[in-house]
């Protein structure tokens, strides 16, 4: 009597041994195919930013390049602001030149 309770209580824990290696064998596959499924959405979401933020930066260099070229015509048209108001300060002097002489 005693040998086949053993071997009952050993039969039994062998079923539940095999029970709970597969379930937790099946729970781990489902965790990793989780796991792979959240790595894809985060390497898209990775990707997208990135190119947005490639885009930005291009943006960014295209704005950069403009404003350059805008300072430089508008220090241009400074300059040639100062030359006339030059020119028309010595023609203006000139004017009372001719006019006292």
């Amino acid at each position: 009597v005693h040998g086949s309770v053993l071997q009952a209580l050993q039969c039994t824990l062998a079923s539940f041994t095999q029970c709970f290696a597969q379930e937790t064998k099946s729970k781990l596959q489902a965790v990793h195919t989780s796991t792979g499924r959240l790595l894809e959405q985060r390497r898209r979401a990775i990707d997208e930013m990135s190119s947005q933020l490639e885009e930005r930066d291009e943006e960014l260099e295209r704005r950069s390049s403009e404003c350059t070229g805008l300072a430089a015509r508008l220090q241009m048209a400074c300059n040639r602001a100062l030359e006339a108001e030059r020119a028309a300060a010595q023609a203006e002097s000139d004017l009372a030149a001719a006019k006292a002489a």
